[in-house]
C-alpha cells in the first residue's frame, strides 16, 4: 500500500506563474495557488510574471533537494504593492494549514516583536499538537525570531560555509533557539536558461530542511518526535561557538533599561508575572531572565542557569541584545546582583524583611517591596523604565 504523498505549504510571497514549470516535476505537482485577502484565503488572481519573487526562489531550491513525492501548496501573505507581510495575514495562512491536512510547513518569513509572538503562538501550538511540522527561518539580523524561537518549530539559520558541503547541525537546546544550522555557500539557481545568484542567507536554510524533512516524511515519519530523531541521526559532530557567531551580542553593554528583583528565599514569580503582562498593555515588551522560573518563551521567560559553560553576565549581555526589547527584567540573588556592574542597573526591588542585605547603590532607585497591592509601584517603575 503506497503512502499518501506529503502535503507541503510555503508561506511567502506570490510566485512566478511563468516560471512554475521549473518546480514541478514528476515527483512534485502543484495544487494550490492561494491568497490571504483580508482574513480569508482565496485561490490567487495575480502572479509575479516578470521577475523572480523570493517564494519562487524558495521553492525552486526546495525542489533542487527534495527526491520525493509531495504535493506544494503556494500561500501568499504579502500585502498588495508591499514587500512586506502582515502577522495577522500570517496567521490566516497557519489557521488554512490547519484546516487542510497540509503536513509540512515552510516560512522563510517571521517576525522579532514579542508582541506578534502571542499572536502566533496559539495557532503554532495547534498545529504541533496535530504534528504538523513547521520549518522556520530565524531573522538575518541575528534577533531572536518567531514563531522560529516557539517550541515545537524546527527554527533554522544559515551557516557561511569555506566549502561547497551540504550538512546542518541539529540540536534541540541551543541559547539562541535555533535547532536547525545549515551550513551553506552561495546558491546558483537556473531558471529558463538564465543563472541567478542568492547569497548566503537564513532564507535558503529553510528550504533545504524542508526538502530534508518531506524525505522524512515520504519514509513514514508522522510526528515531530520521529523527525527529530531522524534529524539529530543524521546531523554532522560540528561544535557550535555561540559566542563567536554572536559575538556583538555577547560583547556589547546592555542598552535597554534593567529592573533588579532581589530573590533571596523570596518568591516574586506571580508579581513578575503581573510586571510582564501589565507591560505588554503598554505596548511595552520585555523578558525575564530568571535564576528560579523554567524558561517559558510564551510567557517571555528565561532561565539564567540554563547553557552553564556560560556566565550569568555573558548570558545577560547576549540576551539583551539578542531578544528585541523594550527593558529586561533580573530575578536573581544579591549575591549575583553584587557581581554585576550595576552602573547599568535602573531599578532595583527586594524585600527588607528579608535576611541579607542589599549595599547602597548611587547608580539606580531603590524600591521595598512589601506584599502590598503593586499598582503603584508599578506605575511609578514604568515611568522609571519607559523614560530611561
Amino acid at each position: 500500500m503506497s503512502r499518501e504523498k506529503p502535503r507541503v505549504a510555503f508561506i511567502d510571497g506570490n510566485v512566478n506563474i511563468n516560471f512554475l514549470g521549473e518546480i514541478s516535476k514528476p515527483n512534485i505537482s502543484i495544487d494550490g495557488l492561494m491568497t490571504v485577502s483580508g482574513d480569508v484565503v482565496i485561490p490567487a488572481e495575480s502572479f509575479v510574471s516578470d521577475s523572480l519573487s523570493h517564494a519562487f526562489l524558495c521553492a525552486k531550491l526546495f525542489a533542487s533537494y527534495n527526491h520525493y513525492d509531495c504535493s506544494l501548496f503556494f500561500l501568499n501573505i504579502w500585502e498588495k504593492d508591499q514587500d512586506k507581510a502582515s502577522i495577522d495575514a500570517l496567521v490566516i495562512a497557519l489557521n488554512w494549514c490547519l484546516e487542510n491536512d497540509i503536513k509540512l510547513i515552510n516560512l522563510s518569513v517571521g517576525s522579532t516583536l514579542l508582541v506578534d509572538m502571542h499572536k502566533l503562538s496559539g495557532i503554532v501550538g495547534s498545529l504541533v499538537a496535530k504534528n504538523v511540522i513547521i520549518v522556520a527561518s530565524s531573522s538575518n539580523g541575528d534577533e531572536l525570531t518567531f514563531p522560529a524561537a516557539l517550541d515545537g518549530v524546527i527554527s533554522v539559520r544559515a551557516i557561511e560555509a569555506r566549502k561547497k558541503i551540504r550538512e546542518y547541525v541539529y540540536d534541540v537546546c541551543s541559547i539562541d533557539r535555533i535547532k536547525g544550522k545549515v551550513f551553506l555557500q552561495a546558491e546558483f539557481l537556473e531558471c529558463n536558461d538564465a543563472h541567478y545568484a542568492w547569497g548566503c542567507s537564513n532564507s535558503l536554510a529553510a528550504p533545504i530542511m524542508t526538502a530534508q524533512i518531506c524525505g522524512f516524511l515520504s519514509e513514514g515519519a508522522t510526528t515531530l518526535k520521529e523527525v527529530e530523531k531522524k534529524l539529530i541521526k543524521q546531523s554532522c559532530k560540528r561544535v557550535m561557538k555561540y559566542n563567536e557567531i554572536y559575538r556583538k551580542h555577547f560583547k556589547e553593554i546592555v542598552k535597554v533599561p534593567t529592573l533588579v528583583f532581589i530573590n533571596d528565599d523570596s518568591d516574586f514569580s506571580t508579581l513578575i508575572q503581573s510586571f510582564l503582562l501589565d507591560f505588554s498593555k503598554k505596548e511595552y515588551m520585555g523578558i525575564c531572565l530568571s535564576e528560579k522560573a523554567k524558561t517559558n518563551i510564551t510567557e517571555q521567560i528565561i532561565n539564567l542557569s540554563d547553557f552553564p559553560k556560560y556566565s550569568s553576565k555573558a548570558k545577560i549581555r547576549f540576551y539583551a541584545n539578542y531578544c528585541n526589547v523594550d527593558y529586561v527584567i533580573l530575578e536573581i540573588s544579591s549575591l549575583k546582583f553584587s557581581q554585576l556592574n550595576s552602573k547599568y542597573v535602573d531599578v532595583l526591588l527586594y524585600n527588607p524583611r528579608k535576611n541579607y542585605i542589599v549595599e547602597e547603590n548611587k547608580y539606580c532607585v531603590r524600591y521595598i517591596y512589601d506584599d502590598s497591592s503593586h499598582k503603584d509601584l508599578f506605575e511609578d517603575i514604568f515611568q522609571l523604565l519607559s523614560t530611561a
